[in-house]
């Protein structure tokens, strides 16, 4: 069986790389309904029903905190 080498110092790039990509605290509607894989209309039908999850309005636009887009989404887990 033949051994393969690993590339460390590339593999070290990948891993930096990874971890260097960073969620903003903040997010828009868009971001945050990415952020939980759902539709912007979900999540807008979420929010006028008072369902979903806590954000903030300033001006006319929603800001939703990924605090607590993650409360929100442990909050919907089921035990199996």
């Amino acid at each position: 069986m033949e051994t393969q080498q690993i590339d460390y110092p590339l593999l070290a790039r990948l891993i930096a790389a990874e971890l260097s990509k960073t969620v903003p605290e903040w997010l828009d509607t868009a971001g945050a309904a990415a952020y939980l894989s759902l539709s912007e209309k979900t999540l807008a039908e979420y929010r006028q029903k008072g369902t979903g999850p806590r954000y903030s309005k300033i001006g006319k636009h929603c800001r939703y905190n990924t605090t607590d887009l993650d409360t929100f989404a442990r909050s919907k887990a089921h035990a199996s």
